[in-house]
């Protein structure tokens, strides 16, 4: 649920109309997450004094609306303080999730008025019914991440074979949630055979996932000198790779004291030391 200028059939305190005017209601919504739940801190700002008188009265009340469309949850938190928190486990939140705040009519009001009322409705009263919005804040935004996901760099790349027979053996298409690993179909069909090896994985990782790290994290860096990594929010291979280059480097982009390549392998795991390892056990075997 997000929340966009709309025509309420009664005034409507709000960032995108002048309904209710030289007031503000302002929500700003903290999030910390933990291993099993996300906590929500609420700091409602509202100067507006009828408002805060019906509050008061227990007549409306302050309200955060969560909804994640990963999983399909939605609920409604409501309470009379300006601040409050609320606590939702960690299962019920993947990826995006959106916050909307309002205040909200507790009670039926059958003769709504308001002294902050655009001259337009000055001395009208309005009929508002228990659940109505009285106020609305702007809306946020908030991306919650397994914790497994951060481990598995598996769950931030999607590995498909090109449609054209004439396609590059490899591209990488970072303008999509995951990282986009392009195989040739001789390529393609290659990897399928030998991801059943037991031993080929940090193999395979070295010739696939480091050249697509490599380019990612190119990418970060060159946007963040341009200013754009907000370009880059919406999707979830980067917010999870700046976390894990911020674990490695303190940076978001991985610092300038290595190079992408370092940085790849490091987040990788260092899977060429790994798979040149598989390789000679593997040589060993056949000889003996």
């Amino acid at each position: 649920m997000q929340i966009r200028a709309r025509a309420y059939p009664h005034p409507v305190l709000s960032p995108f109309g002048d309904d209710v005017v030289d007031v503000e209601f302002q929500a700003t919504v903290a999030v910390e997450p933990t291993r099993e739940a996300y906590q929500l801190s609420s700091v409602m700002q509202l100067s507006c004094h009828d408002l805060k008188s019906l509050i008061a009265q227990g007549r409306a009340a302050y309200a955060i609306h969560v909804e994640c469309p990963t999983t399909r949850y939605r609920r409604l938190f409501i309470d009379t303080d300006e601040r409050f928190s609320a606590v939702i486990p960690a299962p019920l939140l993947d990826d995006r999730v959106d916050i909307c705040s309002f205040v909200l009519a507790t009670v039926d009001l059958p003769s709504y008025r308001n002294a902050n009322f655009n001259l337009d409705y000055q001395g009208v009263a309005f009929s508002v019914r228990k659940g109505d919005t009285l106020a609305v804040s702007q809306d946020q935004v908030f991306y919650a991440e397994k914790q497994d996901a951060l481990k598995k760099f598996a769950s931030i790349f999607s590995l498909i074979t090109a449609n054209d027979n004439a396609a590059p053996a490899l591209a990488i298409n970072l303008e999509r949630p995951k990282i986009v690993i392009e195989l040739s179909k001789a390529n393609y069909s290659a990897y399928a055979a030998l991801k059943q090896d037991q031993g080929m994985p940090p193999v395979l990782n070295s010739m696939l996932i480091v050249p697509a790290l490599v380019e990612a994290i190119t990418d970060i860096r060159a946007r963040k000198q341009r200013d754009e990594l907000y370009e880059l929010e919406e999707w979830r291979w980067f917010r999870v790779l700046s976390a894990a280059l911020k674990r490695v480097s303190g940076h978001e982009d991985g610092g300038e004291s290595e190079t992408p390549l370092a940085l790849a392998l490091k987040v990788a795991g260092d899977p060429i030391t790994k798979g040149l390892d598989n390789l000679r056990h593997a040589m060993d075997e056949e000889d003996d």
